[in-house]
């Protein structure tokens, strides 16, 4: 292996790592399980490359799959913000809408003004006569002033004796 594809290798799991750990901050609508599974990959692949330029080995585990693993987790990431994005937008088209928007009520009737109250508080209606005046306490003799009794019925006064 040459020192060009070497570091190349090296590079490239260093942009990989990084990558995983920026979609892991920034977390683009995935859930927690895929944000933690970008924690790990990105510190597995950081750690690996680290390894690789300080140990610097004669040959060093290599495979084509640390290219397509950071576009798979680019694609997911992607999936995840596309699905949340309409997640949203659906969600403020249920709570946006006017409520009872289909249900306009029909208005057959016209409207009338009220009717004028009742003869007691109509002040154009004749008075109501006056009922008669209720027994004083002093043995039925009128002193000029009405004496209401309660509204129980009772008396105000209890009788002495």
């Amino acid at each position: 292996m040459s020192e060009a594809e070497f570091l190349g290798y090296a590079g490239s799991l260093a942009v990989a790592g990084l990558l995983f750990l920026i979609l892991a901050v920034f977390g683009l609508g995935q859930g927690l399980v895929l944000r933690v599974l970008d924690v790990l990959l990105g510190l597995a692949f950081l750690g690996y490359a680290g390894y690789l330029m300080v140990a610097a080995p004669d040959e060093p585990f290599m495979t084509w799959l640390v290219h397509l693993t950071p576009a798979a987790g680019l694609v997911v990431a992607l999936t995840a913000r596309r699905r949340a994005r309409a997640r949203l937008r659906r969600l403020e088209e249920e709570h946006s809408a006017k409520p009872y928007a289909g249900q306009e009520a029909a208005v057959t009737t016209e409207r009338q003004p009220y009717p004028s109250p009742p003869a007691p508080l109509d002040p154009s209606a004749p008075a109501a006569k006056r009922k008669p005046e209720a027994a004083t306490p002093d043995g039925g003799k009128s002193t000029g002033v009405a004496s209401p009794a309660m509204p129980s019925g009772l008396p105000k006064e209890a009788p002495a004796g």
